[in-house]
């Protein structure tokens, strides 16, 4: 369900998630471990909800009973796993039945077709207990628990069933010199679906023994290194990975690919999925806490004491960013953006970014959303949140007197308003600057691209004006959005019949991996417009597949991120995603910058359709702000 949390903003990965992670069940207790576990259940239910009638309470003790049974006596539950057995039982009915449906999906399809009466009472346990599981670690949990069940059925009765699959298996594993290897094996094959199984099994002919010996030595070490605890299908998810880079990148040859470097990828993606998954546990359970469920007393104390950490450190850009700098800020004229060829523009002023994020936090949503309006706003209120939010984000130690004109006033609410809404023209001025400069050399009709030189001088006209007028400027960036939408669409279309024809599969797959190894190195910084180049070049032609891959796609294990000088972790409602540009003025075929998300109010979802990296984004409850963070460059491959 929920986890206890700790968070540290000192490190690189500041929160720290403890959860019911699954290794098994018990069919059956010792008669003092049942007695002992009932009475816990009937205790944790009364303190949890005294007001209900005696037979309630009963009833609920035997739900929670009938969950923590399952639990084997050398991982004897706790008041912790009580209460989340209890806080499943008490969800809205709907959800109760969609986790537990999940679950089914995940643990009946690899034992459906044993139907001995030991495998089903062992998957029906398997069911029960899985309850405790975050959901964002059910995937994860219960496939590493799938390889576990498989490894025990090998040494009973049923083994029979497997022993084709096994004797294929040993004919992989024969070369390998270690059982960790020839287990490192085993979990990537028993951690998937049998729909999976068939994909993974052509993966492995494709590997030679000169290269999957060394390859996954290296791995092995380095993920355990990296998590000594690491669960199972975790190492089969990099086994796969591993593999399939290898042959992606072409490889014929150890020496043809630096094994290095793959298994440095494959590391890196590990590490990603294991941060989504905790970042995401930690928003859950502080979600779960503002709902009012309720934890075990340690538990309670160790999730407040994260949660007040996690906002103090949120609290230093309030620190950072003051009224005074805001005002000296907002008296300038708006700079223009200069865009020269073979130059990328610069960085965004700190306070101009700071902005963006304001006024789409301000609002609610996006700029360029009708259901957002500016007029809506009520500056007063906004006025006395800005004020509250520099008081509680003071150091007590260094409070002094207020200093006059360095309250935030209404008038510094309504110039930074203007001030976002200039920022975010410049973005469309540059988007629709790269279509124009890409849709010329993909010959597009001059008719389709004609209107957009006048969006251009229209966009000037507000960044000049300084958006004097707020509520005429939000509906030109609404309208611009539509237009920067319709040509990207067009542009796709003209290069359909162009990827239909072109076979760049092994390229591709070398980009996506040089990608993501660029991803890894870059540090990202609010209003950054610059930054590295991506060591794969993409002909011109390709960047209809680029955007079908990488725009709009989540970055789950970026969860920091650079503000004004100050290194702060992206609350539960910021995320990082990615964003391909027409073209480049940096003498580069085209640019995949990254852009700073917030979830909409009112919203619980994750940042992506899939807890994974590069899933696309979940735009129903989430929108881009526009504000770059990086700009990586493409090469143009001629």
């Amino acid at each position: 369900m929920y986890a206890q949390l700790k968070f540290d903003a000192t490190l690189a990965a500041p929160w720290k998630v403890v959860y019911s992670a699954m290794s098994g069940v018990a069919l059956e207790l010792p008669t003092a471990d049942e007695k002992a576990r009932r009475a816990g259940a009937s205790m944790v239910v009364k303190l949890a909800c005294p007001a209900l009638p005696a037979n309630e309470q009963a009833a609920l003790a035997e739900a929670v009973w009938n969950i923590v049974r399952y639990i084997p006596p050398r991982a004897k539950p706790g008041s912790f796993e009580m209460h989340m057995a209890l806080a499943h039982i008490r969800l809205d009915p709907p959800q109760k039945l969609a986790r537990e449906q999940r679950i089914h999906d995940l643990l009946h399809p690899p034992f459906a077709g044993l139907q001995t009466e030991g495998v089903q009472n062992t998957v029906r346990a398997l069911k029960s207990a899985a309850v405790l599981v975050p959901d964002a670690a059910l995937d994860v949990i219960l496939r590493s628990v799938m390889y576990l069940t498989v490894q025990s059925l090998l040494q009973g009765p049923v083994a029979v069933a497997y022993a084709p699959t096994v004797a294929f298996l040993n004919l992989v594993c024969a070369p390998l010199p270690t059982p960790a290897l020839k287990d490192a094996i085993f979990m990537s094959f028993f951690s998937r679906a049998p729909s999976e199984q068939q994909a993974l099994v052509a993966l492995f002919r494709q590997v030679p023994p000169a290269v999957l010996v060394p390859l996954l030595t290296q791995l092995t070490a380095a993920l355990h290194a990296r998590d000594a605890q690491i669960q199972a299908a975790d190492v089969g998810d990099a086994v796969k990975g591993a593999l399939q880079t290898w042959v992606d990148l072409g490889a014929q040859h150890p020496e043809d690919s630096a094994l290095a470097d793959v298994v440095a990828i494959e590391l890196e993606r590990f590490v990603v999925r294991r941060s989504a998954r905790t970042v995401q546990i930690a928003t859950d359970t502080m979600t779960a806490m503002n709902r009012g469920v309720v934890f075990d007393s340690g538990t309670t104390k160790s999730n407040r004491e994260a949660v007040i950490a996690y906002l103090q450190a949120q609290g230093q850009l309030e620190q950072v960013m003051t009224v005074n700098r805001i005002q000296q800020s907002m008296k300038q004229p708006v700079a223009p953006v200069v865009r020269q060829p073979d130059t990328a523009p610069p960085d965004m002023d700190p306070v101009h970014s700071w902005s963006i994020d304001r006024l789409v936090q301000w609002i609610g949503g996006p700029v360029t959303r009708p259901d957002t309006p500016i007029k809506a706003l009520n500056i007063q209120h906004i006025t006395q949140q800005e004020q509250q939010a520099r008081q509680g984000a003071a150091d007590p130690a260094k409070k002094s007197k207020t200093a006059p004109g360095s309250l935030f006033s209404e008038q510094d609410v309504q110039a930074v308003i203007r001030r976002g809404l200039c920022s975010s023209a410049e973005f469309f001025t540059g988007e629709i600057a790269d279509l124009l400069r890409l849709g010329a050399r993909l010959h597009i009709d001059p008719q389709t691209l004609a209107p957009y030189p006048a969006h251009l001088t229209n966009l000037q006209h507000l960044i000049d004006s300084g958006a004097h007028d707020p509520v005429a400027a939000q509906n030109l960036l609404q309208a611009m959005e539509v237009a920067v939408h319709t040509l990207r669409q067009t542009t796709q279309q003209v290069q359909q019949q162009q990827l239909a024809q072109q076979a760049q599969l092994r390229n591709r797959q070398r980009f996506t991996a040089c990608l993501d190894q660029l991803l890894q190195a870059e540090p990202l910084v609010r209003g950054k417009r610059h930054g590295g180049v991506v060591a794969c070049a993409l002909p011109l032609s390709d960047w209809g597949w680029a955007v079908q891959q990488f725009h709009r796609r989540w970055l789950p294990g970026h969860t920091q991120l650079e503000m004004d000088g100050v290194k702060v972790t992206l609350p539960p409602d910021q995320a990082l995603g990615l964003y391909v540009t027409g073209s480049s003025l940096s003498a580069f075929a085209f640019d995949i910058s990254v852009h700073l998300w917030r979830r909409s109010p009112q919203r619980t979802g994750a940042a992506g359709r899939q807890l994974a990296h590069l899933a696309p984004m979940n735009d129903d409850d989430w929108y881009d702000t526009y504000l770059p963070c990086a700009v990586l460059h493409v090469r143009e491959q001629h």
